[in-house]
């Protein structure tokens, strides 16, 4: 029992610097509009460039995650009862 509570806990911080990077990466798309917008005005391809890699790296790192939550949900689904 005490080793469940363990790792429920190490999950759950995990979970927190999940959300943490979560976060980064929002500020990250917000990065890669500002460089959509000056490659608009400047009409720099290094620009559009640049925000095209921001933009893939979010996604893929985005996409990991979801990954990540979709398997925990569908392991606690297999695991838990009718009434629960």
């Amino acid at each position: 029992m005490i080793d469940n509570n363990i790792d429920e806990l190490k999950r759950l911080k995990f979970e927190d610097l999940l959300w943490i990077v979560f976060g980064i990466l929002c500020f990250m798309n917000v990065y890669g509009d500002r460089l959509q917008e000056k490659d608009i005005s400047e009409h720099s391809k290094v620009r559009e460039k640049q925000a095209n890699e921001v933009f893939t790296f979010t996604l893929i790192v985005t996409l990991f995650i979801y990954i990540y939550f979709f398997l925990r949900n569908y392991n606690s689904y297999m695991k838990s009862t009718n009434e629960e």
